[in-house]
């Protein structure tokens, strides 16, 4: 009884850690390991079930067959350990020839109906085709790039650094990590396509404590390669950090053979 008892104070302590917390426990010892790997998999559930209930595990065998990437709000909590918003949107991007297929299985199986096709201005550099949904006051929304790019064009087109988080069935990647360490969301090229009244992506939507900046002035110095300004190549590892749960899907996956720079 003790054991259980101490079993559920160390999970509720678990649940709240970043992911990348979590993932040190796992060189901590094997039951640290057991018990922060159920609450990864508690936390992936409970951000997919709300969108897709008991045919939640469908939803992740086609994303998964699909190459879906998973970006918004969504990855925020799965990375960050916060599990105090209610989750309300669910943002998908796809390859080209996964889009249909995908939208199909959203509108016939899970039953939602198409709202919009059309993006926000912000995001349009990085998708060419798109589709927006509703059911039961839930929101999710399937983007793919154009022919010629890849998803990760996407991810790196939105408005500010802290939407640079994305995440597979089995991990999720964030990159500029050290902004987002400090709470700090800067403007990519594509920030000042949102209306100052408007929010700006999950800096706005979800993490109100983010503070925006416009540009690099604030930190006082130059910034050399911490600029998100800069070119740099999806590869380098000092600009993302990567938490693998499932390596069968593993989100690293996704910088193999890419030749990206942004």
């Amino acid at each position: 009884m003790q054991n259980v008892l101490n079993e559920d104070i160390t999970c509720l302590i678990l649940e709240r850690l970043p992911i990348t917390d979590l993932g040190a426990t796992h060189l901590a010892s094997h039951a640290l390991r057991r018990l922060s790997k159920a609450v990864i998999g508690r936390r992936y559930r409970r951000l997919l079930v709300p969108y897709a209930g008991e045919a939640w595990q469908d939803l992740v065998r086609f994303l998964r067959q699909m190459q879906t990437l998973i970006m918004g709000s969504s990855t925020h909590t799965m990375f960050l350990g916060d599990t105090e918003h209610d989750m309300w949107d669910l943002n998908l991007v796809v390859p080209p020839t996964s889009f249909n297929i995908l939208d199909e299985f959203l509108i016939n199986v899970l039953e939602y109906v198409c709202i919009s096709v059309i993006s926000h201005p912000a995001m349009a550099l990085g998708i060419e085709q798109f589709r927006k949904y509703t059911k039961q006051g839930k929101v999710m929304t399937l983007a793919s790039p154009p022919k010629n790019k890849n998803v990760l064009h996407t991810i790196l087109s939105v408005p500010t650094t802290a939407d640079m988080i994305y995440m597979t069935t089995g991990g999720v990647t964030c990159l500029y990590p050290q902004w987002l360490d400090q709470r700090v969301a800067i403007c990519s090229g594509t920030g000042n396509l949102v209306l100052s009244t408007n929010k700006l992506g999950c800096a706005g939507e979800l993490h109100n404590e983010l503070r925006v900046e416009l540009g690099m002035a604030f930190i006082g110095e130059a910034c050399g390669n911490r600029c998100p300004t800069l070119w740099h190549h999806i590869q380098e590892k000092h600009m993302q950090k990567s938490i693998d749960w499932d390596l069968s899907d593993s989100v690293t996956k996704m910088f193999f053979n890419v030749d990206i720079e942004w």
